[in-house]
């Protein structure tokens, strides 16, 4: 497995939908909200749009317009987090 946040291989997903996916840092400081790039060949797949220091506020990050997160896909990432 991978050490590198932005590998398909991460071992600290948290959740995952479609071509976005929500992540733990490597040092356990923050979440980060990550999109899946075009590129099948690129040498980093996930891109980290977010970066949030507190998980109760990883809701609120998701569904800002400003993410560009599809609502279906929102909504899925939403559901995988912990209550």
């Amino acid at each position: 497995m991978s050490a590198a946040e932005t590998s398909d291989d991460y071992t600290r997903v948290i959740v995952r939908s479609n071509l976005w996916r929500v992540v733990r840092c490597k040092s356990d400081m923050q979440y980060i909200v990550q999109r899946r790039t075009k590129l099948a060949d690129a040498k980093t797949p996930w891109v980290g749009v977010a970066f949030i220091l507190n998980e109760s506020w990883l809701p609120a990050v998701i569904l800002r317009p400003s993410e560009g997160i599809p609502p279906d896909d929102a909504a899925a990432l939403i559901a995988g987090l912990s209550p």
